[in-house]
């Protein structure tokens, strides 16, 4: 388990490119391959990661316009003094 753990834990912080100084320090051989492989890998997850990010930042926009919107109705219609003599 703690080898399972430190793993994700290293793919989760540096990608899958960190494990290769691990592999090396088992005298792993890191071929082309394993490197081509690791950094599509890493290069897919940033994209996803950054897209997720543009899509959260697109949501907190829109729910910062909507407040503002429902503050300034609200102002409009406090200023406007409906039913006060």
């Amino acid at each position: 388990v703690r080898g399972a753990a430190a793993e994700a834990v290293i793919i989760f912080n540096r990608g899958r490119v960190g494990l290769l100084p691990f592999f090396d320090t088992l005298r792993l051989d890191v071929n082309y391959s394993l490197l081509d492989s690791s950094l599509a890998k890493d290069s897919k997850r940033l994209a996803k990661a950054e897209s997720v990010v543009a899509k959260r930042e697109t949501v907190i926009e829109r729910k910062k316009q909507a407040r503002s919107k429902s503050l300034t109705a609200e102002r409009d219609i406090s200023e406007y003094g409906a039913g006060a003599h």
